[in-house]
């Protein structure tokens, strides 16, 4: 089998395709749906005051950290241009929120240790598989 990546876009049912053999989340998605936004809105705030917060004080230390910190600040603005069209369920609300995933899991690679190591599989596993929950939620 040969996977052809045209564009950016195409690595999402590839990711799909990966997340779609763990089990299902309960009936209970309806409430994930409707809570997502906030999670958004509020981690996308948090996360732009961090990243900034972040940028200045590592920016003299090591590229890597403002690498990582520009990462995290971009995956923030994600969420909160997200957020909006979560509200309406628009796929490119959820599209948004899933490039917010990938941007902060590449953050947590490039400062290598064994938490960051954690943190990765974590987000990874948990971030990926909750936005393929709901994705048939967002049209």
């Amino acid at each position: 089998m040969s996977i052809k990546i045209k564009k950016i876009t195409d690595i999402i049912p590839l990711f799909e395709a990966f997340f779609s053999k763990f089990p299902s989340l309960p009936a209970g998605k309806v409430v994930l749906v409707t809570i997502i936004p906030w999670i958004a809105l509020l981690f996308g705030i948090l996360g732009v005051i961090a990243g900034v917060s972040m940028l200045f004080a590592f920016s003299e230390r090591n590229i890597f950290y403002v690498v990582q910190s520009l990462l995290s600040l971009t995956a923030s603005v994600f969420m909160l241009m997200a957020y909006p069209k979560l509200i309406k369920r628009q796929y490119k609300g959820w599209e948004l929120l899933f490039w917010s995933e990938v941007l902060s899991v590449l953050g947590s690679l490039i400062i290598f240790s064994l938490s960051a190591l954690v943190g990765f599989v974590i987000s990874f596993l948990l971030g990926f598989y909750l936005l393929f929950q709901i994705k048939q939620f967002y049209k």
